[in-house]
């Protein structure tokens, strides 16, 4: 998971290794990951237990947690990218474009 979408810590795999397992939120992530198994080793201090990440939530990128984030971080974070989800929005529009290659003529007034 490489483009910064929160994900809930749900266990320890391998303390040893410093392996937790991440999953999407299923009410607004479900469909942009599944889970995964990643290290912590970035995001904890030594002699900290990895226990105490369970429950919470982090940022995945290349098999490692980089960031730690707190509950209304997380929420924050997830509202964005549901709004970007949104029909009538006129960025995620745009944004679909950009990714598509099409091009359209910006709405009036906006030329």
């Amino acid at each position: 998971m490489c483009v910064a979408l929160p994900m809930k810590i749900v266990e320890v795999v391998d303390a040893q290794a410093k392996t937790v397992r991440i999953v999407p939120d299923a009410t607004t992530a479900s469909d942009r990951a599944g889970a995964e198994v990643v290290s912590a080793v970035l995001v904890t201090d030594e002699g900290e237990a990895l226990e105490d990440l369970v429950g919470g939530w982090g940022i995945a990128h290349a098999g490692f947690l980089v960031s730690r984030l707190d509950e209304a971080e997380a929420r924050s974070r997830l509202a964005i990218f549901a709004a970007m989800d949104g029909a009538d929005d006129p960025l995620a529009a745009l944004l679909d474009d950009e990714l598509l290659g099409e091009t359209r003529s910006p709405p009036p007034g906006r030329d």
